[in-house]
């Protein structure tokens, strides 16, 4: 009777559960957890995917700023990788393109016309006070005459002049300069993404053990 099981079984090219390698289900129910596990614990898979997480339904202010650093575990942990490879521009450059990203997404919709002459004042002096005067946190650009711009057009609302839509416009344009992303903070995204899987896969590994 067990002969006519293992032979009905062979059949079906299926091995009884006793005649499997127990190294080999081992591996692949492992293989499966970390398949799982990554899955769950999957970061965002480009530096416009971690930006979309940030909450965008009002203006950013300092102190908002940093509650979004607190309860964004991946912008923690990329902030963290900047900071362990002692990368202090870019760290300022991630702050600045989480300060920007309410004004980029109304950008994004169409939807610019919503706010108000004193919310556009003040989005613009929050973030030129943060990343054009503040020595802790100047943000470095390629386009010198772009952050010349910025910083004319600083003065001039600081002044008492309406901020233009243009003027807002050139904080977003800040946000594609090279130092910012295409040869700053996108490429060090993409070797945190490269780190982070490696030492996700490990943990699983590692807690199997």
């Amino acid at each position: 009777m067990g002969s006519t099981v293992v032979q009905t079984n062979i059949s079906t090219g299926k091995l009884p559960i006793h005649e499997l390698n127990p190294f080999e289900t081992t591996m692949g129910n492992i293989c499966a957890f970390v398949r799982k596990e990554k899955k769950k614990t999957q970061p965002p898979q480009s530096l416009e995917d971690l930006l979309k997480t940030i909450p965008s339904q009002e203006p950013m202010t300092p102190e908002r700023l940093k509650v979004t650093y607190d309860e964004n575990i991946w912008l923690q942990k990329f902030d963290e990788h900047l900071g362990k490879l002692d990368l202090q521009e870019e760290r300022i450059a991630l702050q600045f393109l989480v300060f920007t990203q309410f004004y980029w997404n109304l950008i994004r919709v169409k939807r610019r016309q919503d706010l108000s002459l004193e919310v556009k004042r003040q989005l613009f002096l929050a973030a030129a006070s943060r990343f054009l005067e503040d020595d802790d946190t100047l943000l470095a650009l390629d386009n010198q005459q772009l952050y010349n711009d910025l910083l004319a057009t600083n003065n001039s609302v600081k002044a008492g002049l309406k901020v233009s839509e243009e003027s807002l416009d050139e904080l977003l344009k800040a946000r594609e300069d090279p130092l910012v992303w295409g040869e700053g903070l996108d490429p060090k995204y993409k070797t945190f993404l490269n780190t982070t899987s490696i030492n996700t896969m490990h943990a699983c590994i590692l807690s199997l053990l």
